[in-house]
Formats: structure tokens, C-alpha cells, sequence
């Protein structure tokens, strides 16, 4: 399916880079050196507006660098939408919100992740040639384990919530935002659970962290302007649900793909495999850090 959007796309593999929302002329000067014309940044809740969204497309057009995505962290991870807590709705109200002023500025992508307590982490380890990496260890969790990812919270959970539970509320989220995202131009582009297929803070991570998972959320969701993130830093499960997408059926959904350091053997196979596969993928972006 073709994304509803005033803001075309050309098709075809774009590398960008992860940047600030109001970035650098040094940085802007290192990206094009780098060949680089697309960028994806995230700005605060506080600054969410039509804009300063404008204002941030602007100065990526004066440096020669498309802003092709903009996140807003105070939608990205939310315990009241993922878990249905007290301020649900205006959250939801708040996103919907949010894809309105992309649209209005010309910015064509955001990613949302529908995890309730962020992104996980354990203590940083070393790997290939010594280089620092982010890593996730469950037999480490107990040593300063890290939630978040600066995007997200880790709330004091009083029960355990269930598989049934978590569908429900991506249900109705999704059902109410996909409209939205038509109507502004905006393709959403869903992150896969980080890391997949885990119980953590007493919340399963169910729906994106395999391939029937996603099958599933994106029948619900019925949108073309709804799709699929591809980030190597979920680790090596999360690049063989990717091998899965792929090959099966979603190549045409992914709006972004990410390249991190991360603790994922063997990398350099994974590195190659996924560039190959996104150089086949008519609709993508590749964000490599």
C-alpha cells in the first residue's frame, strides 16, 4: 500500500544520520563530508509545535540535509498509553497532536515504540576490537540494570499485566492514530520491542518482538501510512524477525532502519546481510550510527 502523504518520498535506499533537532553547524558539516543528506532527531515535549517543527525542517534545508523524521519523547514509550493508566487519552490526544504538526511542517516520519518502561539495558561490554558497546544481559539485570534509553520511564508497577492486556491497548491506540497520520501525510514507523520477547518490569513485551507479532498489529492497524522500524540494536533476535520480514511479506512497510552499537554476533555478517536487504527495499531509510 502506497502512505497517504502531500510529502513524497523518492524511493530508494537514503543514508542519514541520527542528529540533534537543532544541530551543529559542525555536525552539519561532518554529515554532508560524509555524504550524508537525510536526518532523523528527536526534540522535547515542551517544543512540540507546528512551529518549531517548521523551524527545525528549515534549518536542515539551509545546511543542505533533509529532515526526513522528528520524534517528540513525550509520546515515544508511554506506561498511560501501553498500560491504559489514568491520562491515556490525552496522551493519545497529545501524539495525535503530534503527527498534525508534522504534517504542517513537511516532515513525512516519525517512529513510536509501544513499550511501557523504555529501553533496557545492562552494563556496557567490549566488543568487536575493544570498541564500547550498549549490551543486554538477563543474567545481569540485577547489576545496575538501566530502563529507559532517555526515552521512557520504569514506573512502580503494583500487578503483572498481561499478553491480553498490552493488544488491547495497541488496539485502541492505533485505531485512533492512523487516521490522524493519513490525514497529515505522516508515515508512522513502529520500533520492534528493545530487547524482544521479555517479561521486564512485570510488562510482556508481546507484540514487536516477532514476526506474527507484527503481522498481526500491522492487519489491526490497516493503514499504509503505518510500518515498520527496523533497528539492529534490539539485538539478534530482533535482525532474524527482520530476515522474516523481509523474505515474507513487509519489505514495502519499512520507513526506517537503524544501525547501532550493540552486543550482537557475529556483527559484521549481520551488518552486510541487513544492508543488502535494505538496498531491495523500495520505501526504506537507513539510519547508521
Amino acid at each position: 500500500m502506497k502512505p497517504e502523504s502531500h510529502m513524497p518520498v523518492e524511493p530508494g535506499l537514503k543514508v542519514a544520520a541520527q542528529m540533534d533537532a537543532e544541530t551543529t553547524e559542525e555536525d552539519f558539516r561532518f554529515a554532508r563530508q560524509m555524504g550524508v543528506d537525510h536526518a532523523v532527531a528527536w526534540c522535547s515535549p515542551d517544543k512540540a509545535s507546528a512551529e518549531y517543527y517548521r523551524h527545525c525542517r528549515a534549518l536542515y534545508d539551509r545546511n543542505g540535509v533533509r529532515l526526513y523524521g522528528l520524534g517528540n519523547g513525550g509520546v515515544h514509550n508511554v506506561a498511560a498509553i501501553t498500560l491504559n493508566f489514568p491520562g491515556r487519552d490525552e496522551k493519545v490526544e497529545e501524539y495525535k497532536q503530534h503527527l498534525r504538526n508534522l504534517g504542517q511542517a513537511d516532515i513525512p516520519y516519525t517512529t513510536y515504540a509501544h513499550m511501557a518502561n523504555g529501553v533496557w539495558s545492562t552494563p556496557r561490554e567490549a566488543t568487536r576490537g575493544g570498541a564500547s558497546a550498549r549490551a543486554f544481559d538477563v543474567d545481569r539485570l540485577e547489576e545496575e540494570a538501566i530502563a529507559g534509553g532517555g526515552f521512557g520511564s520504569r514506573p512502580e508497577l503494583e500487578r503483572d499485566y498481561t499478553e491480553e492486556e498490552i493488544w488491547e491497548n495497541f488496539t485502541s491506540f492505533i485505531k485512533e492514530v492512523a487516521p490522524v497520520a493519513e490525514e497529515a501525510g505522516v508515515r508512522v514507523g513502529i520500533h520492534p520491542d528493545d530487547p524482544p520477547g521479555l517479561v521486564l518490569g512485570r510488562v510482556p513485551r508481546v507484540i514487536f518482538s516477532s514476526f506474527e507479532g507484527y503481522k498481526r498489529a500491522l492487519e489491526i492497524a490497516d493503514s499504509p501510512n503505518v510500518g515498520c522500524v527496523c533497528a539492529s540494536g534490539a539485538g539478534w533476535r530482533a535482525v532474524r524477525l527482520w530476515a522474516m520480514v523481509w523474505r515474507r511479506r513487509f519489505a514495502t512497510l519499512v520507513v526506517w532502519a537503524r544501525f547501532s552499537r550493540c552486543i550482537t554476533e557475529p556483527w559484521t555478517d549481520l551488518y552486510h546481510t541487513l544492508w543488502k536487504l535494505l538496498s531491495t527495499t523500495v520505501t526504506s531509510t537507513c539510519i547508521r550510527q
